[in-house]
């Protein structure tokens, strides 16, 4: 779980560093198809460990500027993001489109 804007920043930085796909789960706590696909997220988190998994609470104070710079208006939303750049964003508890976009991009 990333708890600030700076964590967030430096993980990212560094999945991009070692090549590795980084994977965001923007999603709160009141959300219910957000711990629908929670346990779904942790279980491809170990399927493909050359991702790198962050989850993000869109609530945390200490997260707004992540929130806002990455255009999240719903939760669940998922962004991908390799080589610096986000390759696919997408909103909704999307088991099948997770699965998918891992294929493709880890």
């Amino acid at each position: 779980e990333v708890t600030s804007d700076e964590s967030y920043d430096k993980q990212i930085k560094a999945a991009n560093d070692a090549g590795n796909l980084a994977v965001v789960d923007f999603s709160a706590k009141w959300c219910g198809p957000c711990k629908v696909v929670t346990p779904v997220y942790a279980q491809l988190s170990t399927l493909y460990p050359q991702a790198k998994f962050l989850k993000v609470d869109i609530d945390e104070p200490e997260l707004e500027r992540t929130v806002i710079n990455n255009g999240i208006a719903s939760v669940p939303t998922f962004v991908f993001i390799k080589d610096g750049e986000e390759k696919v964003k997408f909103s909704g508890a999307d088991v099948a489109k997770l699965k998918e976009s891992l294929d493709k991009l880890a």
